[in-house]
């Protein structure tokens, strides 16, 4: 009976200290933590890839995406577009056709790792060759304009321009008629800009531009002994240079700068 009364006892004081510190937090221990607390715990999990974007041509040999992550997790792939690109659970990429795909890279979360994903973008398109019909014009001073001719292969061909490296030797046009401007040589580079299936393409041509002949021509002529008031040459030139005169004696008949003779 005593002990009976004794345990009682004992049972009554610590349910009164139980209900005295009932408003009191205690520390939490280990093992104890939350869902929360344990997520904020996990390390960030990076996917890293030598390039996260491909621009290629139909014929390109198979390639891995060389991926990498710090996660103990196996990374997974897939693509968004079947028809253009497949990937093969290791990363390695089978381009299939002309168009644009995306590769997803992803790992998983697990206890230690947050989840992670990457992005890899393929573009696959035909090769655009331009062909120019002579890849070097020589032309004269005095030379008409003339038409810089160039053929691609591309259906629709993407939008021709052109660009002269000298405009003081040579100028070219939206529709590739050039124009000669001095003597010297320079290059027109052909641009032909990216259509929906082929990439953009550039080729060059040198044009050289040599000395024109002139062609002059004297209206009025005479013989000394017809010359006794002054005369007016008349003299023209095809090229539009000026033109300069000078008498052998001028003791004999003199001549000015405007190709006037007087005895």
């Amino acid at each position: 009976m005593k002990r009976i009364l004794k345990s009682f006892f004992i049972f009554a004081v610590c349910a009164v200290l139980w209900a005295g510190l009932g408003g009191l937090a205690f520390p939490a221990f280990a093992g104890t933590d939350s869902g929360a607390s344990l997520a904020a715990k996990k390390t960030k999990a990076e996917i890293h890839v030598p390039a996260t974007t491909y621009q290629v041509l139909p014929d390109q040999k198979p390639f891995k995406l060389k991926a990498t992550t710090n996660s103990t997790e196996k990374l997974t792939y897939r693509t968004s577009n079947k028809k253009v690109a497949m990937v093969s659970r290791k990363g390695k990429v089978k381009i299939k056709g002309v168009g644009k795909a995306k590769i997803v890279i992803a790992v998983a979360a697990n206890k230690k790792y947050t989840a992670a994903a990457a992005t890899v973008k393929i573009t696959v398109k035909k090769e655009q060759i331009l062909t120019p019909k002579k890849t070097q014009y020589v032309k004269k001073y005095t030379s008409k304009d003339f038409k810089i001719n160039v053929k691609s292969n591309a259906k629709p061909v993407g939008k021709i321009t052109y660009s002269s490296s000298d405009p003081g030797i040579v100028r070219v046009d939206k529709k590739g008629l050039a124009k000669v401007k001095g003597v010297g040589e320079a290059t027109v580079t052909i641009r032909s800009a990216e259509t929906k299936k082929y990439y953009a393409a550039e080729t060059q041509v040198t044009v050289i531009v040599n000395k024109g002949n002139q062609n002059l021509k004297v209206k009025s002529a005479c013989t000394v002994g017809m010359l006794n008031t002054t005369k007016n040459l008349k003299a023209t030139v095809d090229t539009g240079l000026p033109l300069q005169y000078a008498s052998s004696d001028k003791k004999t008949v003199k001549v000015s700068a405007e190709g006037l003779l007087t005895p």
